[in-house]
């Protein structure tokens, strides 16, 4: 029998949003390729202790002032600064409670903690002010602690207390990987330790997709993809999302956030109205974020086919709550992937499947990771640079040379793979 490998991701992780859970399951997966079975931990908005699909999820708000809390821009900066005032004259408050709360209902979270084999924090660019303390909290408990798959919350305002806090965080750390170049350099730039400093891939590349076979029975329980696959088109998935990294700059223009995202929708509704009127094409609309808002995937799928002018023949919304795992299974047994969501365009690279990024300039996530990391710059298509006509026709190109791009990520894939296996042995060392 395998030994278990017991793992705390210490900080706010929605699993609702598929892309938070790829980069789990992705670890998951990492340490399952060391030959251990696998225990992991995260934190969430629930009141109490819960189980999600086999990880645990401790309530936030026992550790956190500031990150995954419901509370103003205003009251969070102000919180922040307290926070890192306290952290820098040694005083955890909350975040303590991880290693040291006396209260009986974090019982079961602390003896968590203990058991672990190592805590983990900065998923999905959350390193922050915040994950200086827990940090801290487990190097004085005694615990192994690293900063995994990150990007980087770069404080400006905050900068003289976070800067001190981040070079200890990294002197404290086992291990310290990346995720984005502009997030590596950043922690150069302000002196932390350059030894420790690693650039590697989103843990997420690691996450293995569902059984084929499951994939192609839920596949085949959908007339849209019996009926596309009959007819012979070309099925493209897409990914949208309201993000504001993906309004700031293309709709700066607009005074208001809701007139910003009905900008969106419609220059999204122009590229897939032009991108079906050339290529004989079903696009389907998948969900990654199921969290309530103007974010949420569905609705904004809903609201982009709705402006759609081609017939409901031609684009469908999945509305589907799907694992991790079956979403990427989908994505690769699709043609073509147009992506808003990083996660999604994560996954259609590592199962080989071409896409285009519908991106913005500003988004350094995307470009840093997808463009740069797996060299598909070329499909980056930033909209405050090319209006819907000219993003169309880039989209229409790529899925012309798909088979192309699709050897492209096969290579590519091989090298990031060795890449993820060094990160599996560092985090299991």
């Amino acid at each position: 029998m395998s030994r278990t490998f017991t793992i705390f991701v210490a900080e706010y992780v929605p699993l609702s949003n598929k892309g938070e859970e790829a980069i789990i399951r992705g670890i998951e997966d990492l340490v399952r390729s060391q030959g251990y079975s696998v225990r992991l931990a995260v934190m969430g908005r629930e009141a109490e202790i819960s189980d999600c699909g086999g990880i645990t999820v401790f309530p936030n708000e026992w550790v956190y002032r500031c990150v995954g809390r419901r509370i103003s821009p205003g009251k969070f900066a102000a919180l922040l600064a307290l926070q890192a005032l306290k952290l820098r004259v040694g005083m955890l408050g909350t975040l303590g409670n991880l290693a040291f709360s006396h209260d009986p209902r974090h019982g079961p979270m602390r003896e968590y903690f203990d058991d672990a084999d190592c805590i983990l924090v900065g998923h999905d660019g959350i390193f922050g002010i915040e994950s200086c303390g827990v940090i801290h909290a487990a190097r004085k408990a005694g615990k192994r602690v690293g900063i995994f798959g990150a990007g980087v919350a770069q404080y400006h305002k905050l900068a003289p207390l976070s800067k001190p806090l981040y070079r200890r965080a990294v002197a404290e750390s086992d291990f310290c990987f990346f995720r984005e170049r502009n997030a590596y350099e950043y922690m150069r730039a302000i002196g932390c330790d350059p030894a420790k400093l690693r650039l590697a891939p989103d843990p997420a590349f690691a996450m293995n997709p569902a059984p084929p076979q499951d994939v192609q029975a839920f596949l085949e329980g959908k007339e849209w993809y019996r009926r596309a696959r009959q007819a012979g088109k070309t099925v493209v998935c897409a990914t949208v999302s309201q993000k504001d990294v993906l309004l700031a700059r293309p709709f700066a223009h607009r005074s208001t956030p809701a007139e910003r995202r009905a900008l969106h929708v419609k220059y999204l509704a122009e590229v897939f109205d032009r991108l079906i009127g050339q290529r004989d094409v079903l696009v389907v609309f998948l969900p990654h974020s199921l969290e309530p808002g103007p974010r949420n995937d569905v609705q904004t799928a809903r609201d982009v086919t709705a402006a759609v002018q081609a017939g409901p023949e031609s684009c469908c919304v999945m509305d589907d709550d799907l694992p991790a795992r079956m979403l990427k299974g989908i994505i690769k047994e699709c043609d073509f992937l147009v992506g808003q969501r990083a996660h999604s365009l994560i996954g259609s690279a590592s199962v080989a499947t071409p896409f285009v990024a519908l991106t913005a300039s500003n988004d350094r996530r995307t470009h840093d990771i997808l463009g740069e990391m797996v060299g598909c710059e070329e499909q980056m298509v930033d909209m405050d640079l090319n209006d819907p006509a000219q993003a169309a026709e880039r989209i229409v190109q790529a899925i012309d040379r798909r088979e192309e791009l699709r050897s492209h990520l096969v290579g590519r894939m091989a090298e990031l793979r060795r890449r993820l296996e060094e990160m599996a042995q560092v985090l299991t060392a």
